[in-house]
C-alpha cells in the first residue's frame, strides 16, 4: 500500500541486500575461520554504503564442547554477484563440523 511501490517494483529486481543466517553449534575458531576466508565482505554495520559487509556474534553460551550458534549478518553490496558467491562457497566449509 506505499505510495512507491510501483516505483520500488520497476526499478528493483528485489526487496533486500540483508539477510541473516544462524549456524549450528560451532567453536569460536570456526566462525573466525569463516570471516578470515571471506575476501570481498568488510567486518561492518551497513549505513548506505556500497560494499559488502558481514557481522558475526555468538547467539548462545557455549556448550560443554566450546560450541555455540552463531548469527551471521549479510549485507550485499554492488559487488558483482558471481564473485560474491564465489567468496562464500569458499568460506562455508569453515563453519562445518569436523
Amino acid at each position: 500500500t506505499h505510495p512507491q511501490h510501483a516505483l520500488a517494483q520497476a526499478q528493483m529486481r528485489g526487496y533486500s541486500s540483508l539477510f541473516s543466517f544462524e549456524t549450528h553449534p560451532i567453536t569460536e575458531a570456526q566462525a573466525y575461520a569463516f570471516t578470515d576466508r571471506l575476501h570481498l565482505f568488510r567486518f561492518g554495520c551497513s549505513w548506505g554504503g556500497y560494499e559488502s559487509l558481514l557481522l558475526g556474534w555468538a547467539q548462545t553460551e557455549p556448550n560443554a564442547d566450546g560450541k555455540a550458534s552463531w548469527l551471521f549478518r549479510i549485507y550485499v553490496g554492488l559487488e558483482n554477484p558471481d564473485d560474491l558467491i564465489r567468496d562464500l562457497q569458499g568460506a562455508i566449509d569453515a563453519l562445518t563440523p569436523p
